[in-house]
């Protein structure tokens, strides 16, 4: 197995691990535009929203659930395409406008008012597209590593910097 194998299969070891030590909570579905996105919710007061990364589902949050619900309603959910669930497609509609929209769609379906947001790595992007495309439904963000290359492609100067980022982290992937 290759050193990048090998690190890729330790951080989902890790993550699994936490996860495990987490007591499940009932997963629900909320229909969003021809998908079933499967969502857990946990907890009383102000709601926080959790969105995955790319290699991952909702489970990427189960260790802190049991945290955030102490005190927020603890809100996670996977996006379409991620996850054990059926896909609605062949993966046509694999883009970052149908995650966007979907986001959009899953926070209104939840009827409970600005909700704040924390992100991870890929949807750093879509939950920043989605609180500029209606920023009424967000109270807050916190974006952990979030891919910025997408969102800087269209600035002044972002090319340069999407290049000085992949020159600058190119060999750590």
């Amino acid at each position: 197995m290759s050193g990048q194998l090998m690190g890729l299969g330790v951080a989902i070891a890790v993550a699994c691990a936490f996860a495990l030590n987490a007591v499940a909570a009932e997963q629900k579905t909320m229909p969003v535009e021809g998908a079933e996105l499967p969502y857990v919710v946990e907890g009383q007061g102000s709601p926080v929203v959790f969105v995955h990364g790319a290699i991952s589902d909702l489970c990427a949050w189960d260790a802190y659930r049991p945290l955030i619900s102490v005190d927020h309603q603890f809100i996670a959910y996977s996006q379409r395409y991620f996850g054990t669930g059926d896909w609605t497609d062949k993966g046509e509609n694999f883009q970052r406008a149908t995650h966007v929209g979907d986001l959009i769609r899953f926070v209104e379906g939840l009827d409970v008012g600005p909700v704040n947001l924390v992100t991870w790595s890929y949807s750093g992007e879509i939950g920043i597209k989605a609180m500029l495309q209606r920023p009424e439904l967000f109270r807050s963000a916190v974006h952990y590593e979030p891919v910025l290359s997408p969102l800087l492609a269209n600035t002044p100067g972002g090319a340069n910097a999407g290049h000085a980022f992949t020159r600058n982290f190119g060999p750590t992937v």
